[in-house]
């Protein structure tokens, strides 16, 4: 075997060590790959194809080139009849059964132990055995032959990846002094020392794996050398580098169940530790928003409508945490804005929460544990990092959001009120506008700014304004009806206080605004623009692959549901869609998906997507475009999620938008009917 430079033999040893097992396997793969294919020239004896081989050559057969010789050198026979290797005779033998002679004859059976506890170490003769036969089966001479390993850039690696393999079983991290507890009665964290970790000598074991393959050692026990590793803080030293890392407030409304959901939320946090490179989740440590654990019924919103549920409100304390982890210089995991702009902090810098998606999480990258405090008083949320900096001295981590675009508000809604006079309309509640924000990442040395990027961009939906409106040409008597009453301010979690949103709405194109408003309207698969919102249709599926209108042409009907992550209804049905998705494609069907949260490219939207569809099992295509084109702004006026239209192979939607979750059997049977309706009529 060719020999190799000492000296680059231990600098490919020590390149190895720096990397990850799995770093080194891959590698080793590769190397494996490239080694097969080596001929070593100087072996011989003589190889003969097997006579299947020869008749496929000459009847017509298409195994020619590469995949004729791969299978020559595979099929080979040794035919000499004093060949043999080691003293192990291959007369007659093919090469996978020389191999296996050989290896009979001398197996790898190399352990690693340590502790009363034993790993079997990789085959590091496998890949020279290979070469070794490959190089003779191409040979023309005949004789005795001696395999042995010699030392070598691959076997160094092999014997790297074996010794990595050892580490990642038995190494312990020394565990720095740090905070160990928390102490309610002094609302103080407690300390604790640190503890001595343990390395296995990785450098000593490769070089005894070495020479075991080297040595022909092939059986060897070789026991593994493990160091302790002291940490690197003790309590004392841990207690002179802790500090407050950020603190946030925010201010909370007047509404007294929402702030009682606040305080809750905030006395489930405070106190929490978190270790070195582990994952803080909201929704784990606060659990679920319960009537039995206390939480209120507070304004909240589910699927774009206005409702009460227990724990409304939550979500400011997901948001004023997010801001203390970010500046903290932590790794956010996990975050979603919300559908409409908040109110308690700068748009493009909230966190929603809801039970059990979405969540907010972040790693902890500092080198000791971080003591969560979270405390609510006197209409203030307050939450603060107390931990081991993460940030060098002097730099400073901020979110600054950029208003970059005003969105009109949804078409209205109207509500039909006889004790009106007629043709008189009345605002019952105003519109809001939409919007689009960019979030940028400022990094400060001492003050000055030293890096401006962007970290994210959101788009938030506007409020349809509700009308109250008599178009007939009588009036009546309040007594006579029963009218429309206003509803009273309230103070609603990510919206404008004093604003209550109107009634869950269908998509407000023209059509479906006319339907709201009491006429009588028609399926129809015409061409105008109230319909014809597929048209020219251009976008992407969630794996960036491109999608056209020729999606809806080769399709009888296409079912599209419109969702977005954090509505609930909608991550509930996924799984019934993708029943439905099954079913009709016998039909000349399908079902398509669009969340709203991933338009404009939105990689965090799209990331958190097919997280969610993965989870429920949902497989079918999910669809994303510019929030301008014509079925961009049709999904910008959905204010009710779900939301499902039928569309024909033409790109019209045809019939009424279909509202609510299909996991509800009656809803399902119900849209079957609108689907089988449409299949008719082709």
């Amino acid at each position: 075997m060719e020999k190799r430079n000492t000296n680059r033999q231990r600098e490919y040893r020590d390149d190895y060590r720096q990397h990850s097992p799995a770093w080194i396997r891959a590698q080793r793969r590769k190397r494996k790959r490239i080694i097969r294919r080596r001929i070593m020239i100087g072996s011989a004896v003589i190889c003969v194809v097997l006579i299947a081989g020869v008749i496929r050559l000459f009847s017509g057969g298409k195994s020619h080139g590469k995949e004729t010789e791969a299978s020559a050198i595979e099929e080979s026979t040794f035919q000499a009849s004093d060949i043999s290797v080691n003293g192990i005779s291959l007369k007659g033998m093919t090469r996978s059964e020389a191999k296996a002679a050989i290896e009979k004859e001398y197996p790898w059976k190399v352990t690693i132990t340590y502790n009363g506890e034993s790993i079997d170490a990789e085959n590091l003769i496998d890949t020279d055995l290979d070469a070794f036969l490959d190089g003779i089966c191409t040979g023309k001479a005949e004789g005795e032959y001696t395999f042995a390993v010699e030392d070598s850039e691959d076997l160094q690696s092999a014997a790297a990846e074996a010794a990595a393999d050892a580490a990642a079983k038995w190494d312990v991290k020394a565990k720095n002094g740090s905070i160990s507890e928390y102490d309610a009665a002094t609302d103080k964290f407690l300390f604790a020392d640190g503890a001595p970790g343990k390395a296995v000598n990785q450098e000593k074991l490769i070089k005894d794996l070495v020479e075991a393959a080297t040595s022909g050692n092939y059986d060897a026990v070789i026991q593994a050398e493990v160091n302790e590793s002291q940490p690197e803080l003790s309590a004392a030293n841990a207690k002179e580098q802790y500090k407050t890392l950020s603190t946030f407030t925010t201010e909370t409304t007047a509404n007294e169940k929402r702030n009682t959901n606040v305080k809750l939320a905030a006395k489930a946090i405070n106190g929490t530790i978190v270790q070195p490179g582990e994952e803080f989740s909201f929704n784990k440590v606060v659990g679920q928003r319960t009537a039995e654990k206390g939480y209120q019924e507070a304004a909240a919103y589910s699927g774009g409508e206005v409702v009460q549920e227990p724990g409304g409100g939550v979500c400011q304390v997901s948001s004023t945490m997010y801001r203390v982890a970010f500046q903290s210089g932590m790794q956010i995991t996990f975050r979603r804005s919300h559908t409409f702009e908040p109110n308690y902090v700068t748009p493009g810098q909230d966190a929603a929460i809801s039970w059990d998606i979405p969540d907010f999480r972040f790693i902890n990258t500092s080198k000791a544990a971080i003591g969560i405090r979270a405390n609510y008083s006197n209409r203030k949320m307050t939450v603060s990092f107390y931990g081991v900096p993460v940030l060098e001295d002097g730099i400073t981590w901020s979110l600054e959001s950029e208003k970059t675009d005003e969105l009109p508000p949804p078409e209205p809604t109207y509500v039909e009120d006889p004790t009106l006079d007629p043709g008189t309309e009345v605002t019952q509640k105003a519109a809001t506008n939409g919007s689009r924000w960019v979030t940028y990442k400022i990094v400060s040395k001492n003050g000055t700014v030293i890096e401006k990027t962007e970290d994210h961009a959101k788009t938030y939906k506007g409020h349809a304004a509700v009308i109250r409106r008599n178009t007939g040409t009588v009036k009546v008597s309040p007594d006579e009806t029963t009218a429309v009453e206003s509803t009273s301010a309230a103070a609603v979690d990510g919206m404008p206080d004093g604003y209550v949103p109107g009634e869950s709405v269908a998509p407000e194109s023209s059509a479906a605004a006319t339907t709201a408003a009491g006429s009588s309207g028609s399926s129809s698969s015409g061409t105008d623009d109230s319909t014809g919102v597929f048209h020219g249709f251009k976008g992407k599926d969630l794996d960036g692959n491109d999608v056209d209108e020729s999606l809806f042409t080769k399709n009888k009907v296409t079912v599209v549901n419109f969702w977005f992550s954090g509505c609930k209804p909608c991550v509930e049905e996924l799984s019934k869609l993708n029943e439905l998705n099954d079913t009709i494609k016998k039909m000349g069907g399908e079902v398509v998906g669009i969340n709203t949260d991933t338009l404009d490219d939105n990689q965090d939207g799209i990331k958190e997507a097919k997280e969610i569809l993965k989870a429920q099992g949902a497989s079918y295509k999910n669809l994303t475009f510019d929030s301008d084109s014509t079925v961009g702004k049709y999904a910008g006026n959905i204010m009710a999620f779900p939301t499902t239209v039928l569309v024909d192979k033409d790109g019209n939607i045809v019939g009424e938008p279909f509202m609510g979750g299909i996991d509800d059997q009656s809803n399902y049977d119900q849209l079957m009917k609108q689907i089988q309706s449409v299949l008719d009529q082709k």
